[in-house]
């Protein structure tokens, strides 16, 4: 009976610690930490957490692995050292900021506690191991950050200092050069004695006795060590430090900008009173409103003072016809910041009474934050008058001269008339009809002569519109092509293509290349060919150009084409050519002739294009 009992009672003993073991295993897979146990370096046993840390699929896959190839190889002697200590009974042995190289060969950061127990019936050392890639890297941060900035306030273009109701706890080193301190020194200051007495008497007011996060804005003076003021902009901040009220402040050294916008308002000023006393008329605009006329300006147009002016449109002083070119020219002048030709226009005074005037503008950036523009006016009242007189001089010297010459080329074919009206007085024979047509084709060029000669002196109004050349050059094109045909001559028409349009009088336009087409058809009496291009020029500019493959102008006569009666045709008058200048130069544009022997002869126009 007893020896029954015995037997029942170490059963319910081994079943209690069959049950105790197998709830210790159970929280050892269930522990977070890794844990591995090895003997001889080789693992005997590894948990779930273990498997995972190591990269493991389970933790069969590490019983009888070498402890050693999950470790750095300058790590072993350590190791070697750990586990002969604990052989010798040395106590638990704490490893820090060690790496365990995972199956995939990524490194781990770990903090690991050894010690000895009996697995098995022998001796085993038994790791447990955290992983703390993650803390290691949250603190390497948190350096790296403390770091960063510290170096930003020791090395910031800025003072920064912190301060406590009696003590500054912190200044950075911009701070104690600008205030002239050394960092020992400037510590020993109360807090804001750096600054000029209203400046700490005003501060220390609102900030002592303000809430926290309060944010005071500073545009003040501050003292040096050597008792100069400096002026100092930033501001003052309550923030909590260590459980306590503190400033936070950061100022920057002004003085030296302080100084030159001093400088700059004065240099303003005087810029200002320049302009404004300049005898030159001067207007600054803002898409067309007037900001600024100074005196000169004011007395040109008879105003009398600002209220008549400012904010008004310049079109309002301008003559109606002149609005469109103007605006043109405006908003061309905005894309560009070369100044525009001085061009005539017509203004328009306080009295009623119109001028002649000369504009140039030219594009000012940032004046009080905006984009204007800048016209300087010339009053050409008096240059008209004088340049009338110096043309009513030029006509009386020209008209002597064509006297002259239209006295010599009438004198010929009068000679001529004569003559044979002599002829047939005396000889009155039906068969002389010949000499009648001799007569008429005189006739004809004293007639031809006296057309030109009133072309001249009496020119036709011109009336300015937007056209474009190349239709003007097509249509001359269309016009002389069967004239050319006849007389053996080939015209080659080149249009560039994207031509911005001309303001001008189409008809006189188009008689000017008229003229000069039919002097090169006339110039090539043997066939040749005649090239008329257009083209786009820099500057706003759009090119006419006629060149033929003559035997071009004789080098002595070159400098002279254009003056009254020289010519190089046999029955050519030398005013077609007077005439051609004179349409370019009234539409602001300019014409040259070159020539070469055996090059032929070129003649250039130049016209200002105008966008539509």
């Amino acid at each position: 009976m007893i020896r029954r009992m015995n037997i029942h009672g170490t059963q319910q003993a081994f079943s209690r610690l069959q049950e105790s073991e197998e709830r210790y295993r159970h929280l050892i897979e269930l522990l977070p930490d890794a844990l591995v146990v090895f003997a001889d370096y080789h693992i005997l046993y590894a948990n779930s957490s273990a498997a995972k840390l190591i990269g493991a699929f389970s933790p069969m896959d590490l019983i009888g692995k070498s402890i050693m190839q999950f470790l750095r190889p300058e790590t072993l002697p350590a190791m070697f050292e750990m586990v002969d200590g604990l052989m010798e009974g040395h106590d638990p042995f704490r490893l820090y900021h060690q790496q365990l190289i995972r199956f995939d060969r990524q490194p781990v950061d770990i903090e690991a506690t050894a010690g000895i127990i009996k697995y098995d019936g022998q001796k085993a050392v038994q790791l447990i191991i955290r992983d703390v890639s993650k803390r290691n890297k949250i603190e390497k941060t948190l350096v790296e950050t403390e770091n960063l900035y510290h170096h930003l306030l020791e090395n910031t273009v800025a003072g920064v200092f912190l301060a406590h109701e009696h003590k500054i706890l912190y200044a950075n080193p911009y701070l104690v050069n600008v205030l002239g301190y050394t960092l020992e020194h400037f510590l020993q200051l109360r807090p804001l004695e750096f600054l000029a007495e209203e400046e700490f008497l005003h501060l220390k007011e609102r900030l002592f006795n303000g809430s926290p996060n309060l944010k005071v804005s500073f545009n003040g003076r501050g003292i040096t060590k050597d008792k100069r003021f400096i002026d100092l902009e930033g501001s003052f901040t309550l923030v909590t430090f260590n459980g306590e009220p503190a400033i936070l402040g950061t100022l920057h050294d002004v003085t030296f900008k302080k100084e030159r916008e001093n400088e700059l308002l004065e240099s303003s000023k005087m810029y200002q009173r320049l302009i404004k006393f300049i005898p030159e008329p001067i207007v600054l605009t803002d898409q067309g409103f007037i900001l600024y006329a100074n005196n000169s300006a004011a007395e040109l147009l008879g105003l009398s003072g600002e209220e008549e002016w400012l904010g008004q449109s310049i079109f309002s002083f301008m003559h109606e016809d002149d609005h469109v070119l103007t605006d043109a020219m405006m908003k061309s002048i905005m894309e560009t910041d070369m100044p525009s030709p001085f061009l005539e226009r017509r203004l328009k005074c306080k009295d009623g009474r119109m001028i002649e005037a000369e504009m140039s503008t030219i594009r000012i950036r940032n004046y009080m934050g905006k984009t204007v523009l800048l016209t300087v006016i010339r009053d050409l009242t008096e240059r008209k008058k004088s340049e009338e007189m110096l043309v009513r001089s030029e006509k009386l010297s020209l008209i002597g001269q064509m006297a002259a010459g239209v006295a010599h080329e009438i004198r010929n074919p009068l000679t001529a008339l004569k003559g044979f009206t002599q002829l047939l007085k005396s000889r009155n024979r039906t068969d002389d009809k010949h000499y009648f047509d001799i007569m008429m084709n005189e006739l004809d060029r004293i007639s031809l002569i006296v057309d030109e000669f009133m072309s001249l002196a009496k020119p036709q109004p011109a009336e300015f519109k937007q056209s474009r050349a190349e239709h003007i050059v097509s249509g001359v094109y269309s016009l002389l092509e069967s004239q050319a045909i006849m007389a053996g001559v080939e015209i080659r028409l080149e249009l560039e293509s994207g031509l911005p349009a001309i303001l001008c009088d189409e008809n006189q336009i188009k008689q000017v290349i008229v003229n000069l087409v039919k002097n090169a058809i006339e110039a090539m009496p043997h066939g040749g060919s005649v090239t008329l291009s257009v083209k786009n020029m820099e500057g706003n500019r759009v090119l006419i150009a006629v060149q033929d493959t003559g035997t071009g102008i004789p080098p002595e006569l070159l400098s002279k084409i254009g003056e009254p009666f020289l010519t190089t045709k046999e029955k050519g008058t030398g005013l077609g050519l007077m005439i051609c200048n004179r349409i370019v130069e009234a539409h602001h544009g300019g014409m040259r002739i070159t020539s070469g022997e055996k090059e032929g002869t070129r003649v250039e126009i130049v016209l200002p294009s105008h966008k539509i």
